[in-house]
This record gives structure tokens, sequence and C-alpha cells, in this order.
């Protein structure tokens, strides 16, 4: 799993995992992007991981 982190937001992923009862859950990669490029990203996709049907 690749969680993409906001630079000006790190504890948003900390948290909310804590919140859902999985803080011990760590990814395989992280990537940190500016606000505004996080959100491009993530909507094209980065981050995800696509199987092909």
């Amino acid at each position: 799993m690749t969680l993409l982190h906001s630079a000006n937001r790190p504890d948003d992923w900390p948290l909310w995992l804590s919140l859902m009862g999985a803080p011990e859950l760590k990814p395989a990669n992280q990537i940190e992007f500016s606000f505004s490029l996080l959100m491009y990203q993530a909507a094209r996709g980065a981050g995800c991981r696509h199987r092909a049907a």
C-alpha cells in the first residue's frame, strides 16, 4: 500500500489510522506532496494499484 501525504498535514494518516483501530499499520511506500499537487496526483490515480480485469 502506498500512502499519499500532504506536506501541510503530516498527521492526517496517523490520526485516521488510529481512529480506524489500526495505528500499527505501516504502508510499504509513502509519497509526500504539496497540498494542491496531492489532489492532482490523487485524481490521476497516483498511489492506486489497478488490476487488469
